[in-house]
């Protein structure tokens, strides 16, 4: 019987410490640490609204969104495409964003949001004073064009005032 309960204590004492040590290390990853990142990060806030628009032809015209949450270097958001062709909507793509901002560019990992259409894309972004002006490549859904597309990107912040 007194092995029985040592046997249980000892499993008991381990389940708890377990349990403990992960709790500890969630609350290090998830509050400590990012804490610590935004009070010690100097570098420039990026997070908020920003807007964009692309004139590929004639008929054809994107609008885009990019909404960002920053965590000091680490950035994650969303990211909207409007196309349209002679002005009638023609397709909205959402996509998830996860990125970073290093040294006044930001690199982002765009993915769709849907598993209805799969795409995915890379944009890398000059921070500018209230612009971000860069690239974007993605895997084209158009079936008769390349499968690999890319177009330039310019963002304006939308400001809370406007």
């Amino acid at each position: 019987m007194v092995e029985l309960k040592t046997i249980f204590i000892s499993v008991f004492s381990g389940v708890v410490t377990s349990a403990l040590l992960y709790w500890f290390s969630i609350t290090v990853k998830r509050i400590l640490i990012p804490a610590y990142q935004r009070m010690s990060y100097k570098g420039i806030d990026v997070s908020g609204e920003w807007t964009g628009e692309w004139q590929h032809s004639k008929p054809l015209f994107f609008s885009f969104s990019l909404s960002l949450q920053q965590n000091a270097h680490d950035l994650k958001g969303s990211f909207n495409i409007l196309k349209t062709i002679d002005g009638k909507q023609e397709k909205i793509t959402n996509m998830k964003v996860e990125g970073e901002i290093w040294e006044g560019f930001i690199s982002l990992k765009c993915r769709t949001v849907s598993n209805k259409e799969l795409s995915f894309g890379s944009a890398l972004l000059k921070v500018n004073a209230s612009e971000l002006d860069g690239k974007y490549i993605f895997r084209n859904l158009v079936k008769a064009g390349e499968e690999i597309g890319s177009f330039n990107l310019k963002f304006s912040r939308v400001h809370a005032n406007a």
